[in-house]
This record gives C-alpha cells, sequence and structure tokens, in this order.
C-alpha cells in the first residue's frame, strides 16, 4: 500500500494488543477486513482484523478525489476526476 496517506493514529499499533510469541486463538489464521468507500468527495479505504469482541485497524487511506467536480453543470462524469478516482483506487 505504498503512497498511504495517513494512518488512524487513535488506534495505534496493530501489534500492541498481543504480546509476542502469542498467536491469536484462531491459530494465527485470522483474517482482515476490508473496505472502501468512493464518494463524490473521497476515496477512503480501512482495512482492520477481528479483536476480542470487535476489530483493530490495520491500515487507513483517504485521498480527496473531486469525482463529482462539475457533474451538475455537464451531466456527465469529467475525465480529470476519472483520472485522480482511478489513481486513489490503484493505491487502495
Amino acid at each position: 500500500m505504498g503512497g498511504r496517506s495517513n494512518k488512524l493514529e487513535a488506534a495505534g499499533d496493530p501489534r500492541r494488543h498481543r504480546p509476542r510469541g502469542r498467536k491469536p486463538p484462531d491459530g494465527g489464521r485470522q483474517g482482515s477486513y476490508a473496505a472502501i468507500d468512493l464518494g463524490t468527495n473521497n476515496c477512503r479505504l480501512l482495512v482492520a482484523r477481528p479483536f476480542k469482541a470487535g476489530f483493530t485497524v490495520v491500515d487507513a487511506f483517504s485521498r480527496i478525489v473531486r469525482l463529482g467536480e462539475g457533474l451538475a453543470k455537464t451531466g456527465s462524469l469529467s475525465a480529470g476526476a476519472v483520472e485522480r478516482t482511478v489513481k486513489a483506487l490503484g493505491v487502495c
């Protein structure tokens, strides 16, 4: 995930929840979940792993893409907006 613009610092290092040398209860085969939120202004990615009764954030990415720029006037997506969005999705 080169080119990440930010991490959720409030989540801290996900390894801090598990002492070194100990594997998760499932033997280390715990899966990760990812979600992409693509809107008219932003492209966001969140990657998390199950932890206790919730999730621990592994990585996060957010980029302003302005996909809807000029849409109200022209009724279509601009080439520049699509290019910015595809670049951001490439990072994801």
